[in-house]
């Protein structure tokens, strides 16, 4: 979280609010509030401060009237996501830290006495905080014109430890995942409704404004930088974080309407809040789900009736379905493309599954399989996706990175004059997949419906049935490409790297 900086009360001199000091403007005073109306490009009106969570992108401006003959500064205590600050059309600054202040000289070359205009465009993308839930834009803490102070104003931070045995997270949010005012939901948890342990120290996932700052300085609660050295953990009130499992092994203390919950005064240990708890999930739609392998082995026997017959044959006379492979006797079109799709759409479903109970446990980003600049990171990540939605949308992806696969294999075969090249592969990755993809879907029914220990278990058996598929299919496409085609061990390698394995890299 960084050094906290600490504040102080003292009354604004303008509007009658307080300013709240921090160690950045201990030495400035205010000379104009921004909060109030400002309208975006289409005349609409928002109130400073605010915040929009459906929102990606909005452009406010105010023109203020200011005096010359001092230095001016330009403060915002909070702009969500990232931003751009515009003063008379000249950029001061290009922010990225939601939580972080701002301090903005305005150089005397552009100011104006009359109809300065301050423009601030906000976009809802950024850096991710791994303990916040979903981005939002906005104007939402302090914003202020500030001088030098001719008689600067003391400041008393509270006082902060570097660790402690017990720590008590307060997180200014509410469970749905709005923002709301930290100063309101500090000030409201710790003083009025009912009794704070102030012997035990508190953290925030973030920096608290200036004002919630000086609200502990003012009631001598200490502030933990971080949890790490911890060993026993509690949440003051509810935190809508991704990580499911806090929402599963914590007892809030408050409940949503901010009464006392039952765990009142009761810490977590580590351990269990590292223990694996599962969110309850879509059970309508995670049965459809489930029923679609059923469905494709009965549309298999229908379709295929030969195949479907000797597919677990393929598991043990290897040598024999190569040859057949080579000799272009294996299938025909319209059985390969059939084939080929439905075992797309079994995949699709394993990876939906995987990808639902990563969400699910919170392990989705915790794991690091997403990137940040990964194009799967807004559909999974920021997105706000179905069960039904996740599944599409995996499908499509595999049926069209296989399109382009075949697509460009059937390119390369002909520029280099090897026949049947695409099919001869099409082929394969239906052999190499079949039956073994049934494997690891065996679990998914009961893995969502079982304790934590055992779903633990159940996890880790998951991962060997997808390692053991995954490694199957590699060597078969390997051993095949050695029977089918005259190709040396590197052009074989550079084949799995580069259409097996590095288009899951990119996209993750």
């Amino acid at each position: 979280m960084g050094a906290v900086l600490f504040v102080a009360l003292v009354p604004g001199t303008l509007t009658g609010q307080p300013f709240y000091r921090s160690e950045l403007t201990a030495s400035l005073e205010p000379v104009l509030d921004l909060k109030g109306i400002w309208v975006d490009a289409n005349g609409n009106r928002h109130a400073v401060p605010f915040n929009y969570s459906d929102r990606r992108e909005i452009e406010v401006r105010r023109t203020v009237d200011l005096p010359k003959g001092k230095d001016l500064y330009l403060y915002f205590e909070g702009l969500a996501w990232t931003g751009e600050v515009y003063f008379n059309e000249v950029l001061l600054a290009i922010t990225q830290d939601p939580f972080a202040e701002n301090l903005l000289y305005i150089p005397n070359s552009i100011l104006l006495e009359r109809g300065n205009v301050i423009r601030v465009r906000l976009r809802s993308k950024g850096a991710d905080y791994p303990l916040y839930p979903s981005h939002f834009v906005g104007i939402f803490r302090q914003a202020v014109i500030l001088q030098v102070a001719d008689a600067p104003q003391a400041w008393t931070p509270p006082s902060y430890i570097e660790a402690s045995n017990r720590v008590v997270v307060v997180a200014p949010w509410s469970r749905s995942g709005e923002y709301l005012s930290d100063s309101l939901a500090v000030e409201s948890s710790l003083y009025g409704l009912f009794a704070y342990p102030a012997s035990d120290p508190v953290y925030f996932p973030f920096r608290p404004s200036n004002r919630s700052q000086s609200f502990l300085a003012q009631r001598g609660i200490q502030v933990a930088r971080s949890v790490r050295p911890t060993d026993s953990i509690a949440f003051y009130n509810p935190y809508p974080v991704k990580e499911q499992p806090l929402q599963q092994n914590v007892a809030f203390w408050r409940r949503d309407d901010g009464r006392p919950d039952s765990g009142y005064g009761n810490y977590s240990t580590l351990e269990r809040l590292r223990t694996l708890a599962v969110s309850s999930p879509n059970q309508l739609a995670l049965l459809l789900l489930l029923l679609i392998p059923v469905m494709v082995l009965l549309l298999m026997k229908l379709a295929t009736p030969r195949v479907y017959g000797v597919m677990f044959e393929f598991l043990t006379k290897t040598k024999i379905y190569l040859e057949l492979i080579a000799n272009n006797k294996f299938l025909k079109s319209q059985q390969r493309w059939l084939l080929n799709f439905l075992r797309m759409v079994l995949v699709a479903v394993l990876l939906t599954v995987l990808v639902y109970f990563w969400d699910q446990t919170g392990r989705l980003e915790s794991l690091g399989l997403l990137t940040t600049r990964g194009p799967l990171r807004n559909i999974l990540i920021e997105g706000s996706f179905s069960l039904y939605q996740l599944f599409l949308g995996i499908l499509v992806l595999l049926v069209g990175l296989n399109l382009l696969k075949y697509g460009f294999l059937n390119g390369l075969g002909g520029i280099y004059r090897v026949g049947w090249l695409s099919v001869m592969l099409q082929n394969l990755d239906i052999f190499s997949s079949l039956p073994m993809i049934l494997l690891p879907l065996l679990p998914a029914p009961f893995i969502f419906f079982v304790d934590p220990f055992t779903s633990q278990i159940i996890l880790w058996i998951w991962y060997g049935l997808i390692l053991v598929y995954f490694l199957r299919r590699i060597v078969l496409i390997y051993i095949g490409m050695t029977r089918l085609f005259s190709f040396s061990r590197g052009l074989k390698f550079l084949y799995i790297c580069t259409l097996e394995i590095l288009p899951w890299i990119i996209l993750l």
